[in-house]
């Protein structure tokens, strides 16, 4: 099975926060890979679940590592990428959120030729 593994810097204000980790969540949960998080070589967490993310306690700077494992694991690993690009989407309503989170599955799904 593929293995996509990167590390991504949090750049948005507040960190991974409450909003930030939902959105994380909501997208991650939209592919059939597994996606485990660590930062500073900590025990890695299920980046499906809010609880695990919210553990991290990750503020503005820090490196995350994600390891996507399975067979949509480059459109995931790819999909990831695009939402701490994008900040996690944190200055747009919840909605307009959503909205970006769908737009960017749907670009992974163009761009890996899935």
């Amino acid at each position: 099975m593929p293995i996509v593994e990167k590390t991504l810097f949090i750049e948005n204000e507040l960190g991974l926060h409450l909003r930030s980790a939902g959105n994380l969540v909501t997208l991650a949960s939209r592919f059939r890979s597994s996606i485990k998080l660590s930062k500073d070589g900590e025990d890695e967490v299920d980046g499906k679940s809010i609880m695990g993310v919210l553990t991290l306690g990750a503020p503005r700077g820090t490196a995350l590592n994600f390891r996507v494992e399975g067979e949509d694991a480059e459109r995931c690993a790819w999909a990831i990428e695009r939402l701490v690009a994008g900040h996690f989407f944190d200055g747009v309503d919840r909605e307009q959120a959503r909205a970006e989170i769908e737009a960017i599955i749907r670009e992974s799904a163009k761009v890996n030729g899935s």
